[in-house]
């Protein structure tokens, strides 16, 4: 049985340039270096946005979400990453966070697509978006695979709309105030 977290003391942290002590230990958090945190830190990426996912009780880093625009002409899509510290893995809060965070994009009415890459063989990951009924689709061209140290990593790409969103509104924010009130 999963241990459960009480979320309703986790919330987002707007990062900003001089957080540079989380931005140190959110790389160190995702070892492998496989999702695309990299690009976002760096701010080799469009309009982006790093947050530091925080433990209330005991102000520890939980995680990590980053917003990334995919076009900067358009602020229609973007491509989120999320990496969760070992000792929060496997308790639920990438759930929901991914329900936080789809509740509140969506709320903005020019933003239509949320995208997700990740590494093939990461089977939490793809498991944990295809629960959250993000929709497999055959990527962006040239990003099949991302070389690291010469080895290729397959990666798969998942997409959410507002659209899939709308259908299932009201089911995503219960199931956000059901989890906050355990």
């Amino acid at each position: 049985m999963k241990n459960t977290l009480n979320f309703s003391i986790y919330y987002l942290k707007l990062l900003k340039d001089n957080d540079v002590d989380l931005f140190n230990e959110i790389q160190a958090m995702d070892e492998k270096k496989l999702c695309f945190g990299d690009a976002i830190l760096t701010k080799d990426c469009h309009p982006y946005l790093n947050f530091a996912i925080v433990d209330g009780e005991n102000h520890q880093l939980a995680g990590y979400l980053g917003l990334c625009q995919v076009d900067e002409k358009f602020l229609a899509d973007w491509l989120l990453t999320i990496v969760i510290a070992p000792n929060y893995r496997h308790k639920g809060l990438a759930d929901f966070i991914i329900k936080k965070t789809l509740n509140t994009l969506f709320s903005y009415p020019y933003i239509r697509r949320l995208y997700v890459t990740i590494e093939e063989k990461n089977k939490n990951s793809v498991r944990l978006f295809e629960r959250n009924e993000f929709i497999n689709f055959c990527g962006f061209a040239g990003y099949d695979f991302m070389k690291i140290n010469g080895k290729r990593h397959y990666l798969k790409h998942y997409l959410y709309t507002k659209e899939m969103y709308q259908e299932k509104k009201q089911d995503l924010v219960a199931y956000q105030k059901l989890l906050i009130k355990q």
